[in-house]
């Protein structure tokens, strides 16, 4: 763990200026450009998806925290959507608390909803949410995922797959919290997968379910930055495949 340990640095606070969205995205393109990765912080910055929901439940909220918090104290870099509500919320609170940096990535159709203070504002545009999917994952050593809903579940597969395909470079961990069993049905699934042969490699390799937050942060800690192989998808390397894995 001794590469990612360095200096705390504060959040950048967002300037509304006048109030008004326009604003936010002026502001946040002054803060950010495409090729300003990581603006030369060596910290481990770790991308984390979540409901936005204001229902979500108390259990989920109180992981969520319990994350940004970890997150902060550990002068690592967390990476969301910047919502104040639902796990989001939660998790920039518990950043916030702690003094921990925050980048939050917003569609520019979003920036007028309910956006968390103390985050440092990136804001994408287009007529989809493919630019804001590739801010986040691009400057992210690994991502980690809380209870979500669809918008969550398909961040999570793409990144999931990139990761079981090795066409995320060096390794890029994938952690799932399943606060609660929230996640037991994707973890039968991809057992399943499995043990009916449409996998080449066991899920282990390329996704991990874990029931606490210290868990998800010490998993990606370790296996941020490892070397892995792509997969080979040659006529010989099939055939050298067992009928079932």
């Amino acid at each position: 763990y001794q590469q990612w340990k360095v200096s705390v640095a504060m959040p950048v606070q967002r300037d509304r200026g006048d109030g008004g969205g326009a604003a936010v995205v002026a502001h946040a393109e002054r803060r950010h450009t495409a090729g300003d990765v990581h603006g030369g912080d060596s910290r481990l910055h770790v991308c984390v998806y979540g409901s936005s929901s204001a229902f979500t439940p108390k259990k989920y909220l109180e992981a969520a925290y319990e994350m940004g918090r970890l997150l902060a104290v550990g002068n690592h870099v967390c990476i969301n959507g910047a919502g104040a509500t639902g796990c989001m919320g939660a998790l920039n609170r518990g950043g916030q608390h702690h003094s921990g940096k925050i980048i939050g990535v917003i569609h520019e159709q979003m920036v007028d909803g309910g956006v968390a203070d103390g985050v440092e504002l990136r804001v994408a545009r287009g007529d989809t949410l493919e630019e804001r999917k590739r801010m986040l994952q691009e400057p992210a050593h690994c991502f980690i995922a809380l209870p979500g809903g669809p918008g969550t579940f398909e961040e999570l597969w793409e990144v999931a797959s990139l990761e079981l395909l090795g066409m995320l470079g060096r390794s890029r961990p994938v952690c799932v919290l399943n606060t609660d069993g929230y996640y037991e049905g994707f973890l039968t699934q991809v057992t399943r997968a499995w043990d009916d042969g449409l996998l080449r490699r066991h899920p282990s390799s390329w996704i991990k379910f874990v029931a606490t937050p210290a868990e998800a942060l010490a998993y990606v800690m370790a296996e941020s930055g490892r070397s892995i192989t792509k997969m080979d998808f040659s006529a010989e390397a099939r055939a050298r495949l067992p009928s079932r894995l």
